[in-house]
């Protein structure tokens, strides 16, 4: 989907909310193919808590800059758009536009697709 914060961030924080909740840290088990966390609760009350589309984009985008906030959005509503385009829009310069880009890209909420000179910037996912 495209909506990771950046790579390697997901079990320091998910273990971080576990011990400000008062839970010990989750179990790692490595099996022969894979991994089994277990994440050991204080009662058995599992009702699903009940997010909105916006509470994930919001916290998916938490650490992101206004600017890379401004062009993923138009990214995402708008679907390709030119670097130009982006500047115009955003009022950045084409440089910036691009530095902003690649830092989206190198984060995975964007990617390239095509040729350098004819390709487009898409969002991941």
């Amino acid at each position: 989907m495209g909506l990771i914060e950046k790579w390697g961030t997901g079990l320091p924080r998910a273990i971080e909310a576990l011990t400000e909740a008062g839970l010990p840290a989750p179990e790692f088990k490595e099996l022969p193919i894979s991994l089994r966390v277990i994440v050991h609760i204080k009662n058995h009350d599992v009702t699903p808590r009940t997010y909105s589309p916006d509470d994930v984009v919001r916290d998916v985008t938490a650490g992101l800059t206004d600017s890379e906030r401004s062009i993923l959005a138009i990214l995402h509503s708008q679907g390709s758009v030119p670097a130009r385009e982006l500047a115009s829009q955003t009022g950045l310069s084409d440089r910036q536009v691009q530095r902003v880009l690649v830092r989206l890209a190198d984060q995975g909420f964007i990617k390239r697709e095509g040729s350098t000179r004819y390709g487009k910037w898409v969002v991941s996912g």
